[in-house]
């Protein structure tokens, strides 16, 4: 017990060095009216090189040209500049409204009709970790929240 609960702690610390990249889904446009159904966090702007009107540049910054914030209201929101959505990210680009995934399904109304943002997949990992008595596999079910999951009977030795 005591060199597996050493090797539970290695695999723990591989699961929490893991770096999560952040992902967004599209649920609107610019000028669409948008209700939540509870707190969300969202970016509003434009992606890198997304077309411009004449006489403006296209977003250059990498990552896009976005504004960060979090909503919580369940009162319908018009997409536009100013308000909730501060001043224009980039100007005489059309804008849009991500969100961002969460490790839960989120239900919202866009232009009175329901969209869906799926959960985040779960990240199973199953790092091999080496001890004097053989190899030690274990079965890590690791979650977008940087929480993990693992037990006994998920784990074996093999010799």
């Amino acid at each position: 017990m005591r060199i597996l609960t050493r090797l539970l702690a290695a695999a723990s610390l591989f699961v929490l060095g893991h770096a999560f990249a952040q992902t967004y889904v599209k649920v609107a446009n610019e000028g669409d009216t948008v209700t939540f159904s509870g707190p969300a966090s969202v970016r509003y702007g434009a992606a890198q090189g997304a077309a411009a009107t004449a006489s403006y540049q296209p977003c250059a910054k990498v990552g896009g040209c976005w504004n960060l914030l979090s909503v919580s209201g369940t009162a319908p929101m018009t997409i536009a500049n100013g308000g909730a959505f501060g001043t224009d990210p980039i100007v005489g680009t059309v804008k849009e409204l991500d969100v961002l995934q969460t490790n839960a399904v989120q239900n919202l109304i866009v232009n009175g009709k329901p969209v869906t943002v799926a959960a985040l997949p779960v990240v199973v990992v199953t790092p091999p970790v080496k001890t004097v008595i053989g190899t030690f596999m274990c079965k890590v079910v690791e979650y977008s929240d940087m929480t993990f999951t693992t037990t006994n009977a998920d784990c074996a030795v093999a010799k």
